[in-house]
Formats: structure tokens, C-alpha cells, sequence
């Protein structure tokens, strides 16, 4: 869904035509990276002044994975176009 300054409201299916970026972008959105404000001070009037964002690497997120990209498969070079996918011993094959 999106809204409008006019205040109208549209909706779309979220498929092919908004593409998907590279994996080092994120492949798209679909999950918020967490992230800290460190070294920051509240001024009188409680708004936050200074510090810097300190966002959590892959390894610190607990339920990260590239599997909607890679593949359940092994796929050494991470490569999108060679994803291969296993559920419960079937092979989901993808059309185009």
C-alpha cells in the first residue's frame, strides 16, 4: 500500500517489476538491520544530540540468512542465479 498527499491510497503486488537489488544492498526490503546510537546526550529538552549509528553485523543478527537468495543448497558464490531449493526432500523448481 502507499499513501498520497492527496490523501489516496494505492495498493500494488509487491512481484517482478520492483526488481531485486544485490544481496550486498539487501536483496530488497524485507527485514529491518538493527542499529544503536552510541555516544549520544539528551539535550534539556529530551531530544537526542550527537553519536553515531552503530549497525549489527550479519553475524550478530540471530535469525539472519541468505537463504531466500542462495538457495537451501550449497551455492559457493552466492550467486541469485543459481539458487537451488529443498523443502522436505522437493525440489521447487521456479518458472519464468
Amino acid at each position: 500500500m502507499d499513501a498520497h498527499p492527496d490523501y489516496t491510497i494505492t495498493r500494488s503486488v509487491y512481484g517482478a517489476q520492483f526488481g531485486q537489488s544485490p544481496l550486498r544492498l539487501g536483496g530488497g526490503l524485507k527485514n529491518w538491520r538493527p542499529f544503536k546510537l552510541i555516544g549520544a546526550h539528551k539535550d534539556a529538552a529530551g531530544h537526542f544530540i550527537g553519536g553515531h549509528l552503530a549497525y549489527a553485523q550479519n553475524d550478530q543478527i540471530a535469525d539472519f540468512s541468505l537463504v531466500q537468495y542462495v538457495g537451501t543448497q550449497p551455492n559457493p558464490k552466492q550467486d541469485v542465479k543459481l539458487a537451488h531449493y529443498v523443502y522436505n526432500g522437493q525440489e521447487l523448481v521456479l518458472e519464468s
